[in-house]
């Protein structure tokens, strides 16, 4: 099949290597990497202006899990 290009449909969209770095730079600076930090609440903003909302908790079920998990093998 001359001339198709492979479709990867696993393979991530990534921006750019410095435009990463720097969005996450401030995660550096901070060591804050859960809830209630900078980032987490620029989210919780956000989303609270998308979906029109008055109040709310955005929450990272995955950090919890993985908070408990790691107190289990202590």
């Amino acid at each position: 099949m001359a001339g198709q290009r492979d479709i990867f449909v696993t393979r991530s969209s990534m921006p750019p290597f410095e435009e990463y770095v720097d969005e996450i730079r401030s995660l550096w600076e901070t060591h804050w990497l859960t809830n209630m930090g900078a980032k987490h609440e620029a989210l919780r903003a956000a989303l609270k202006a998308y979906f029109c909302l008055q109040g709310g908790t955005l929450t990272c079920l995955r950090t919890v899990i993985w908070r408990s998990s790691s107190l289990c093998r202590r």
